[in-house]
């Protein structure tokens, strides 16, 4: 949508602070085709930018390639636990593909609730005028929005809302009195959810010297399809086209990652700010050790790296060198 269509009847004036230059602008960012030539192609950059996950990878590089060409199908649900890398590979593809808005499903709301939660200012956010590079909406904490639309929300009809850009049509995204129309037909839906009421622990009764000491999480506790379409309404059940189940990552991964120079946060970090930015081999083990025991993942092991580096660029936002032992 551009500036002129949101201003398009006789009543909408448009305000006089807004000269030429500083109008809301069409979206400038070219996709680079070259990544979508074949499925292969796509998952080739998806692997070259993110550690493991080859299914994940496949599944999306599938899903986007048939989307492009038209042949889009029902939603891709992607179930992980948190820190294992959903979002990222999201924000990965969005760097070559600019028609991709992510969502907070745990605080979408129903339209007609105040704020700008609500579905439909979600997809509000996109782009329905290019053929060439048609939509993309991922919902992330999906399975929050899941639990919101079958139990005190139910009689919302939040569900009802997504199914309606899943299965495509007409959909008003103004008002009853200036309505507005978007063909949501060429809209792919992605959701992402960590499903962590199925693996979160209940805390042990047992009491003594051989009790079983749980502390709040297990890792070991692994998701299943039948577990996670179990937990989606029935309505919407029947619209997934496929369910991938990340692996969950070992210390020895975490480990990997920060020493890998496709994927390490030290390795942007130090692109990021120009400097040279090293770890000893001790201190990268204590921060994947970190990332593995508190189940917090790569983005704990990035928030620790950032804090190094800002205690340093603190002390000498000039600084060139950083070294952590």
């Amino acid at each position: 949508m551009n500036y002129d269509e949101l201003y398009n009847d006789d009543e909408a004036e448009i305000p006089f602070y807004y000269d030429n230059d500083c109008r809301p602008q069409e979206h400038k960012v070219s996709v680079n085709m070259e990544h979508f030539e074949s499925p292969k192609r796509l998952y080739e950059y998806l692997d070259s930018q993110v550690y493991s996950h080859a299914a994940y990878k496949k599944a999306l590089s599938l899903f986007m390639w048939k989307h492009l060409h038209g042949h889009t199908s029902g939603a891709l649900l992607i179930a992980g636990n948190s820190g294992s890398g959903k979002t990222e590979m999201i924000r990965t593809l969005s760097r070559i593909y600019y028609n991709i808005h992510i969502a907070d499903g745990a605080s979408i709301v129903p339209t007609g609730y105040k704020g700008d939660s609500s579905l439909t200012a979600q997809i509000s956010s996109l782009d329905f005028s290019s053929k060439n590079n048609p939509p993309v909406l991922v919902i992330d904490e999906a399975d929050k929005l899941f639990h919101k639309g079958t139990t005190s929300w139910a009689d919302t009809g939040l569900i009802s809302e997504l199914l309606k850009f899943i299965e495509g049509g007409s959909y008003n995204i103004g008002t009853t009195v200036k309505p507005r129309y978007i063909d949501t037909t060429g809209l792919a839906v992605i959701l992402l959810g960590s499903f962590s009421s199925l693996t979160d622990c209940k805390p042990s009764h047992s009491i003594g010297f051989n009790a079983d000491i749980i502390s709040g999480f297990s890792s070991h506790i692994m998701l299943n399809k039948k577990q996670i379409m179990a937990q989606l309404p029935t309505e919407l059940q029947g619209r997934i086209s496929q369910v991938v189940i990340l692996d969950n990552f070992s210390e020895d991964d975490y480990y990997n990652i920060l020493t890998d120079e496709r994927y390490s946060p030290v390795v942007r970090l130090s692109r990021e700010y120009g400097l040279n930015l090293s770890i000893s081999d001790e201190k990268y083990h204590e921060i994947a050790h970190e990332a593995f025991v508190s189940h917090t993942g790569v983005r704990q092991m990035n928030n620790i790296v950032s804090a190094y580096l800002d205690e340093q660029l603190f002390s000498d936002p000039n600084i060139k060198e950083i070294t952590i032992a």
